[in-house]
């Protein structure tokens, strides 16, 4: 199912300005201007006219790209957005080597970090002893920090953090924004979401968590 507190956030984004640290495209509204000269205006010189072409081709790709890429975003987010409330399936194809790939090729779990972390299980599992220690750890390993630690590592740094862990959960836009810095932002951000919901019920071993933790 969709996640839609932070759904919800991602459309704040892109209806704003977009963020191309979030990976959350710009409107057109943003691209470069493309300068406009004639060429057969003899004030310029020839180098000058060469310079002036070549800068109006460099700013028409941008503003190409730009374009294919904010449509991209919309029509995940469109998806995402007319599935909210819905429990869906991906049904997969399985190639010669046993792989699995998703069918829907615009929106899946195999996607980019803004289309991952909008998506969790539709069926949870309490918690249990450990499953809030997992949860740490997968947010370590989101950030990228601490690729050459050992577990109990990655853990001890994750209660290190904890402050700026919760802060990044109840004020993602507005706080430190801790979770920006992390290697899948929002993946990391759902994550702190997860652990701050879990940490503050009565039990965490009990709370029903639909997150996905990758081990």
């Amino acid at each position: 199912k969709i996640n839609k507190p932070l759904l919800d956030i991602i459309i704040s984004i892109f209806n704003d300005k977009g963020s191309e640290k979030l990976c959350i495209p710009p409107p057109l509204s943003e691209a470069p201007e493309i300068p406009r000269f004639n060429p057969h205006d003899p004030s310029y010189t020839q180098i000058e006219k060469a310079y002036m072409k070549r800068e109006g081709v460099k700013a028409k790709k941008k503003v190409a790209e730009m374009h294919s890429l904010r449509m991209d975003a919309l029509y995940k987010l469109s998806i995402a957005n007319h599935m909210r409330d819905e429990i869906f399936w991906f049904p997969h194809n399985m190639d010669f080597r046993g792989r699995t790939y998703p069918q829907p090729p615009y929106f899946n779990h195999l996607g980019s970090d803004v289309t991952r972390a909008l998506l969790v299980f539709a069926e949870g599992r309490p918690l249990g002893p450990k499953g809030l220690d997992w949860l740490k750890i997968h947010l370590v390993n989101l950030t990228g920090l601490k690729k050459r630690s050992s577990l109990a590592g990655r853990l001890e740094y994750a209660e290190s953090i904890m402050e700026d862990v919760l802060d990044s959960a109840d004020h993602p836009l507005d706080g430190r924004k801790w979770w920006m810095n992390a290697d899948e932002p929002w993946q990391a951000l759902g994550c702190c979401m997860e652990i701050a919901n879990a940490s503050r019920s009565p039990d965490h071993t009990k709370f029903v968590s639909y997150y996905p933790v990758h081990q």
